[in-house]
C-alpha cells in the first residue's frame, strides 16, 4: 500500500465581498431582559482560492485551483435574550440558524494530481447553528 505523504503548497491571495440585510424585533423594548428574533439575507462573492503543490518526487510544482469565484447566497434566523446590567451596557445571547448555499467546486483537473479529488475542496450547501454572546456598548444616552 502507498504511504501516506506530506502536502506542501503555497496559497494565493482570495477575495472576498459580503452584504448582508437584517432586521431584529425586540420584545419588551426597555425592559432590563429584552427577548428578540431577527432574521437576515445576504450575499458573498467569493474569489477563487489558488495554489502551489510542491510535486512529491521533488521536480517543480503543480498550480491548482481549490475553489471556483462564484456568489453564495445565505440566511440566517436567530432568537435570543438581550440582558441590560447598566444603563449603556447590553449582554446578549443569541441561538441561530444559518444557511449557506454554495458550490465552489473545482473542476480543475490538476487536482488529481496532487492526490485531491474535486470532493475534497468545495464548499456546498449547509446550515450551521451558532450560539453567541455578545457585549453591547450603547454611545447614546
Amino acid at each position: 500500500a502507498d504511504e501516506p505523504q506530506p502536502v506542501m503548497a503555497s496559497f494565493g491571495d482570495t477575495h472576498t465581498q459580503e452584504y448582508d440585510l437584517g432586521a431584529r424585533y425586540t420584545f419588551m423594548p426597555g425592559a432590563k431582559l429584552r427577548p428578540f428574533v431577527g432574521g437576515s439575507l445576504g450575499a458573498t462573492r467569493l474569489g477563487e482560492t489558488r495554489a502551489e503543490f510542491a510535486n512529491p518526487d521533488g521536480g517543480g510544482s503543480t498550480k491548482v485551483t481549490l475553489g471556483e469565484a462564484d456568489t453564495v447566497f445565505s440566511q440566517r434566523f436567530e432568537t435570543g435574550l438581550q440582558f441590560a446590567p447598566l444603563p449603556n451596557f447590553d449582554l446578549r445571547l443569541t441561538a441561530a440558524a444559518n444557511h449557506v448555499d454554495a458550490d465552489t467546486r473545482s473542476h480543475d483537473p490538476n487536482l488529481a494530481l496532487v492526490g485531491l479529488d474535486n470532493t475534497q475542496a468545495d464548499v456546498r450547501s449547509h446550515w450551521d447553528y451558532p450560539v453567541e454572546l455578545a457585549a453591547v456598548w450603547n454611545f447614546g444616552s
